[in-house]
């Protein structure tokens, strides 16, 4: 899905402290662990169903089951300022 491509995008073109502030507010934790064998859950995108402009919605996270929930975002500009 096209709102999955804006989310790598965005993440990809974030400077280390914003990917480190990403990392918080979608995990709770303030750094991930050092190997894929600590991580608890694999990280999962899931799409946020908005009533109405998906353009006007934050992401939601789910720290406890490592997930956000993403509207279907208009374009990458978007994408980038809510995240």
């Amino acid at each position: 899905d096209e709102e999955v491509k804006f989310f790598w995008e965005a993440l990809r073109g974030m400077e280390p402290k914003d990917r480190t502030a990403f990392i918080n507010f979608s995990t709770g934790r303030g750094r991930l662990p050092s190997n894929a064998a600590d991580f608890p859950l694999n990280f999962t995108l899931k799409k946020l169903f908005c009533a109405s402009n998906p353009d006007m919605y934050l992401p939601l996270a789910h720290t406890c089951f490592f997930s956000l929930s993403l509207p279907k975002y208009s374009s990458l500009e978007v994408c980038r300022k809510k995240l």
